[in-house]
């Protein structure tokens, strides 16, 4: 408890920390993944008893509907006696509880949200949205139109505010995959004197892709290349072989995704991506985060256009 409650009290100085914690909120406050995003609530970090972790325990860590992945050189026929003998008669008393229904998504309005940091040195930017319905018909054309924009290293965000203007050691942007409803997220860390300019050319990226600088054959062709050439990284340790394996089964993709998957990248078009970047990224509907110098980027952050709301560091209204 005592280390917790310290890691907590840590976080409240960490821009990124702050910003994992009160982005996701800002996507979707219904999201389960927003609900408990971050370090928790302190006074209940305080109180909790080991009585209360136990009965938490037994109430959701349960066999009913548990999988068992493996990545082994041996046989399943050596593996399974091993496997039946540790969790075989696994039992716990009682019904396992329902799953909470999720609730419709609630998105919060476009709008920048700040947390003051007095005198940092830099600022950190980042804007997000919600994205539904993705499936795996348009999953691999959306994450080469991703690489396009922001989430390689020769993306045009990174070429823009790191290579061209030195804004920033790198920015990223990149759709996130989850259990319901995803996200979409572009973020930065600036220099304090450029945290208008930066959001600036973030929004400039989002929007020229959908219309006047649209994906291009030769960047299409590249991201293809390099994702080919990548993709045996993902089995070349037990451990990325069980995360593709444990991804496959977590967000329902076909049972042949692995061997099929180099088929599915060579076979995107220019335009399947970008009709999947049109599909699933709307720059007008990006929140953003800001934690940085009020006192030195208040005025950039008013001129951009939507409203700007201040939090604390607790992710709580100033002023309310």
């Amino acid at each position: 408890r005592r280390d917790y409650l310290t890691r907590y009290d840590n976080s409240r100085i960490l821009p990124d920390a702050l910003v994992q914690e009160v982005l996701p909120r800002l996507i979707d406050a219904n999201s389960p993944y927003a609900i408990h995003q971050g370090m928790g609530d302190p006074a209940v970090l305080a109180s909790i008893t080991p009585a209360q972790l136990d009965a938490s325990h037994d109430e959701w860590v349960r066999p009913e509907g548990a999988r068992i992945f493996v990545v082994s050189d041996l046989p399943l026929a050596q593996l399974q006696p091993g496997l039946e003998a540790e969790f075989g008669t696994w039992e716990v008393a009682g019904t396992a509880p329902p799953m909470p229904t999720r609730a419709a998504p609630d998105p919060a309005p476009p709008q920048i949200v700040l947390i003051d940091r007095v005198d940092s040195a830099q600022t950190t930017i980042a804007g997000g949205q919600l994205v539904e319905g993705v499936t795996s018909d348009d999953l691999v054309s959306l994450d080469l139109a991703d690489q396009v924009l922001g989430s390689g290293f020769l993306s045009r965000i990174n070429m823009n505010l790191r290579e061209d203007k030195a804004y920033t050691y790198g920015a990223r942007c990149r759709t996130s995959a989850l259990d319901g409803p995803g996200i979409a997220v572009c973020s930065a860390s600036v220099k304090t004197a450029v945290t208008g300019p930066s959001l600036v050319e973030i929004r400039k990226e989002l929007t020229e892709i959908r219309g006047e600088r649209p994906i291009t054959d030769d960047e299409i062709a590249y991201m293809k290349s390099t994702t080919v050439n990548g993709y045996p990284r993902r089995f070349e340790t037990p451990s990325t072989m069980l995360g593709e394996q444990e991804a496959i089964w977590r967000y329902g993709l076909p049972a042949d995704w692995p061997a099929t998957y180099l088929d599915n990248v060579t076979a995107v078009t220019r335009d399947q991506a970008q009709a999947a970047f049109e599909k699933h990224w709307d720059p007008n509907a990006e929140v953003w985060i800001v934690v940085g110098d009020k006192s030195v980027i208040g005025d950039d952050l008013e001129a951009f256009g939507l409203p700007v709301v201040e939090l604390d560091v607790d992710g709580n209204p100033i002023g309310e």
